[in-house]
């Protein structure tokens, strides 16, 4: 697309700059895969008729604002309301957006709670009871009451269908399919205004009834093929209805094989993507605003919603008779042809702009069309004023005014159709229909508004009202440049990173390391099943060598704190939390690969000089009765009380043998003992401050209190090198486990968590700006901590001897 002008973004604007893939190709979780041609695969073939079902949901929408717009102009339904002029005829057409204002707020809980097919269902039923009562209303507020009744629905419909066309889609068409979600309000008004167009001729009240009545066809044939449109995976993932997810995914995106190599990435994506989801989410509205990212999203979404009315559009959409008499266009039949022209080019620049939404690009494309609405309006308003000052009417400034508004109408059309798209993509699974939710109610405010306010402002100031939208789009054109990030080639669940930059997670890296290790553990499966001796792909290790620690097979339990061993389980969450800078800085780490997470989580169960738990949310209630979080008759199983979710942190000790010091300082050999280095982190936000971490330390300290002589023995006998051994064989007797923690001097609060238990500090700061802690008098003189229990810890799958 060489002839577009080169619309950069501010350089710091965005972080990340999406790539364009190969010719015939896509990109997926930081892979490259061959489109495919969904037409010749009958799986993909039939989730797209579904698609375009659901697309018809705002082919109904624009078939309300074009009927609108076309009633006005008939003789027999201005004559059957009285004639409505200023606010009465601002009621009329703001009716909707109230109905849809009152009902917004319900949807998210709707749409997340019940699914979004329910979402659909209902909003369609409510609005053909609400179409029935509008094609058949006999006064005044028999019809406000029914095209609020359509509003209420209709914000139900377009608050679910959108999420649902996003998240059943597949990846390489997600953004042309939710892009024509949005352009179909324009079939929806071609089909509108052209109904009105042929009523004219009927010579009583069906002239204005037909058309209300054909409103309902569409939700007519939505809700007929509800029952086989299959459910969003993404919601049930979230519901933990995994399997289901998978039939879903494998029988359209992978023609009914779940061992697709595509299919299996894509699920553990959406699996990764929902479950840091969760983990980041309070189920809150404050959610939109709580990280930095979600408050670019949300600037964002609230400028493209309150544009997408505010730039002149509304005059077109439900005021275009009022407008047309101000220039001297006042035939019904000429006003409604050229409504009926204008929906008709808006419909084909809507479709042909959705097939280049990847190849131009969402910021371009928003920008090309605000510059050019501002250009087409200002001329517009030039005309209408030139018309309004000359004293006799003039034919060709009429003719320039019809001219302007395709050339307007081609403008905004050329973005219309991706607001639906770019907000669905922008927003993360946990906040998507809050988000959308807020995008709708955004513009439905703005409609009020408009449909409202424009009817008294035109009957007031007539041309003299369009300064005011001249103005508003020149403050349009700047917020967009600055605002708009560029999103185009990118998969669904990888568009984080484009707001939140570095906090944001690679759920792409975490998939494909997921990836390897389930073909991994399935490579190892069979072969063990064929007797063949397995070695680990890529820890390096031999499995004939693992011996478990003290550790592997206990798990404690204290009313504030669950402490377990570190499981395969907890490395994508906790590789997650060490790429928080914070984190690096206060544990003084470096970033691993996911695969060297794997390998050093691996390492804790082999290297007898460490020993360390996770921290997890106690349990409900005692170890023994906890059956609903995995514990049972005084066994805990892992994945249910200790999965990712309930993950807190961890608590560490590391050993090696060291020296007392003399009085110069210097080691005395004939002085040696254990020093074990205590390490505790309460890495997730929400849980520090709360707690958890004296909570931790304490139950850590009373297992290291009560194994104290295991601990040394372990340590002894397989130290490097056997260096406790030779220490020993040279007649000098080993000293006890002496417990230390060094932290930095400005670590407050870990400074201050320590010495309540008893630690204080040794020595000077370091080199490093380190102070060092000890624990006075040993384990042996802490007390006991109520309710700790030991439990036994097993692995999901693995039975007890």
């Amino acid at each position: 697309m060489g002839f577009l002008p080169k619309l950069g973004a501010p350089r710091s604007s965005q972080a990340f700059v999406p790539i364009r893939p190969p010719k015939g190709h896509y990109f997926f979780a930081g892979r490259t895969f061959r489109r495919i041609d969904w037409w010749k695969h009958r799986n993909l073939r039939t989730l797209y008729i579904y698609v375009v079902i659901l697309i018809l949901t705002n082919t109904a929408n624009g078939f309300d604002g074009s009927m609108m717009n076309g009633l006005q102009t008939l003789s027999y339904w201005r004559e059957y309301f009285d004639n409505p002029k200023g606010p009465i005829l601002g009621l009329f057409n703001a009716s909707m957006s109230l109905g849809s204002l009152i009902g917004l707020f319900f949807v998210p809980y709707l749409v997340d709670r019940w699914g979004r097919k329910c979402g659909v269902t209902i909003g369609c039923i409510v609005m053909l009871i609400a179409v029935g009562l509008q094609a058949g209303a006999q006064n005044f507020g028999m019809f406000i009451a029914a095209r609020m009744l359509i509003g209420f629905g209709d914000c139900i419909v377009l608050g679910a269908a959108p999420l649902l066309i996003t998240e059943i889609a597949h990846p390489q068409d997600r953004a042309i399919l939710v892009t024509l979600s949005g352009a179909s309000y324009h079939s929806g008004a071609f089909i509108a205004s052209w109904t009105t167009y042929g009523t004219l001729t009927i010579q009583n009240d069906w002239s204005w009834r037909l058309p209300s009545l054909l409103q309902s066809i569409c939700s007519l044939i939505i809700l007929c093929m509800m029952w086989w449109i299959p459910e969003s995976p993404r919601w049930l993932l979230n519901k933990d209805q995994d399997e289901k997810a998978m039939q879903v995914l494998s029988y359209y995106h992978g023609e009914n094989n779940p061992q697709d190599e595509f299919v299996q990435l894509e699920f553990t994506e959406i699996r990764t993507a929902i479950a840091l989801d969760k983990e980041a989410a309070k189920n809150s509205w404050l959610d939109l605003v709580r990280t930095k990212g979600n408050r670019k999203r949300m600037a964002v979404i609230t400028a493209i919603g309150f544009f997408s009315q505010w730039s002149g559009n509304g005059l077109i959409s439900y005021y275009l008779y009022q407008v047309m008499n101000n220039v001297g266009i006042t035939s019904a039949s000429t006003q409604l042809g050229i409504n009926g022209g204008l929906k008709s080019w808006g419909l084909f620049v809507n479709i042909f702009m959705s097939f280049f939404v990847d190849r131009i690009g969402r910021r371009k494309i928003y920008l090309i069309s605000t510059i050019g609405t501002l250009f087409a309006f200002t001329i517009w308003t030039i005309i209408s004023a030139r018309y309004a000052i000359e004293a006799e009417p003039n034919k060709g400034l009429g003719i320039g005014f019809v001219i302007m508004i395709f050339v307007y109408g081609s403008f905004y059309d050329f973005k219309s159709g991706l607001m639906a798209s770019y907000t669905t993509e922008i927003l993360p699974y946990g906040i998507r229909a809050k988000g959308f939710t807020w995008l709708n109610f955004c513009v439905t405010a703005a409609l009020f508004f408009n449909q409202y306010v424009n009817a008294i402002a035109l009957e007031a100031l007539a041309w003299k009202y369009y300064l005011v939208y001249c103005v508003f789009l020149v403050l349009e054109v700047g917020v967009i440049y600055f605002l708009i990030i560029e999103t185009r080639y990118t998969p669904l669940e990888e568009i984080a990173k484009f707001f939140d930059g570095d906090d944001a997670v690679d759920v792409a890296e975490i998939a494909n390391a997921e990836m390897k290790v389930n073909n991994m553990n399935e490579a190892n499966m069979v072969l063990e099943k064929q007797e063949v001796k397995v070695e680990p792909a890529y820890f390096c290790i031999d499995a004939d060598t693992v011996k478990m620690l003290l550790n592997a097979t206990t798990a404690i339990s204290t009313p504030a704190i669950l402490l377990v061993p570190y499981g395969e389980h907890h490395v994508l969450r906790y590789h997650g939390w060490m790429k928080s800078p914070d984190l690096q800085e206060l544990t003084a780490s470096e970033p691993l690969t996911l695969e060297e997470e794997y390998a050093m989580q691996l390492s804790w169960q082999t290297d007898y000089d460490k020993l360390t738990f996770i921290a997890c949310h106690p349990l409900s209630g005692p170890a023994s009765q906890d059956s609903e979080r995995g514990s049972n008759d005084g066994i805990v199983s892992s994945q249910g009380y200790d999965a990712p979710e309930e993950m807190i942190g961890d608590v560490n000790l590391f050993l090696r043998l060291a020296y007392e010091l003399d009085g110069e300082g210097e080691e005395m050999l004939n002085r040696p003992y254990v020093r074990g280095e205590i390490e505790l982190m309460i890495a997730s936000p929400s849980d520090q401050g709360r707690g958890f971490g004296k909570a931790t330390l304490l139950a850590f300290l009373q297992y290291i209190k009560n194994h104290t002589v295991d601990i040394l023995d372990q340590y002894k006998s397989h130290s490097p090198d056997g260096i406790v051994n030779r220490v020993e064989q040279q007649d000098v007797k080993m000293g006890g486990l002496v417990l230390v923690s060094k932290i930095n001097k400005t670590n407050v609060k870990s400074r201050s968590l320590f010495e309540s238990v008893g630690f204080g500090q040794v020595g000077k700061e370091d080199y490093f700006g380190e102070i060092e802690l000890k624990l006075s008098g040993g384990v042996d003189g802490l007390k006991p901590v109520d309710g700790w229990c030991e439990v036994g810890y097993q692995k999901s799958g693995v039975s007890q001897q």
